[in-house]
């Protein structure tokens, strides 16, 4: 990690969840974790079949993040600990074992701690194990959903606090690979269709992908 880098993560704001940063107060569902885990061979998801990820339970992860998936949460942009709570709250009617995200990123650029880094998560289709997935509050791009109008522009403070992210789970994981939610769903043929992370979160993810172009697989 550069020293810029270094020095911009000491000012990005954390909140963890033990300390009313996230979700953790709001009681889970009966489903359980899983660990990060994909086998390999013809049975396997198409985005696995060469590439199996290992168990996370007894490795480091560096050895089992690959990828980091970037999302939004086509909703209306946030700024409090609110918006992790309506991203969990709308997990769980969807029996998902707590938020699937591993970070969540407000308005104001303040990152909320979401799964444990060990955790699976529940956010790209048939692609979440070794796969890290960042969400940032807001619905960036005009879509039927928000009328065509009602749609946000991420703020600079959130897509400086991307890039700080980014920067620092790539160089503690050794991740090349970073994604939005459209390509990677394409990517593993997924049934239906995404316009996550938005055409204007998009356009900002592709400028990631030239510091992190890896392989999708």
């Amino acid at each position: 990690m550069g020293h810029d880098t270094a020095r911009a993560a000491d000012r990005v704001r954390r909140r963890p969840r033990h300390l009313g940063g996230g979700p953790a107060a709001d009681r889970p569902p009966l489903r359980t974790w899983d660990f990060h885990e994909a086998a390999s061979g013809p049975l396997a998801p198409p985005p696995y079949r060469g590439s199996p990820v290992p168990l996370s339970e007894n490795r480091p992860l560096a050895s089992v993040y690959r990828w980091i998936t970037i999302h939004h949460s086509a909703d209306p942009v946030t700024y409090t600990h609110e918006g992790p709570r309506t991203i969990q709250r709308a997990h769980f009617a969807d029996d998902k074992a707590d938020i699937g995200y591993h970070y969540i990123i407000d308005g104001a650029g303040t990152i909320y701690e979401g799964r444990p880094l060990g955790i699976e998560g529940s956010h790209a289709e048939l692609f979440n194990a070794g796969n890290l997935g960042i969400v940032l509050t807001g619905d960036f791009g005009p879509r039927w959903q928000n009328q065509w109008a009602r749609y946000d522009h991420p703020t600079p403070k959130q897509l400086t606090t991307l890039d700080v992210l980014v920067d620092v789970l790539a160089v503690r994981f050794g991740i090349s690979s970073v994604w939005g939610h459209q390509p990677r769903k394409k990517q593993s043929r997924a049934p239906a269709s995404t316009q996550c992370p938005g055409e204007y979160l998009m356009s900002h993810v592709d400028e990631l992908r030239l510091v992190y172009p890896g392989d999708p697989f």
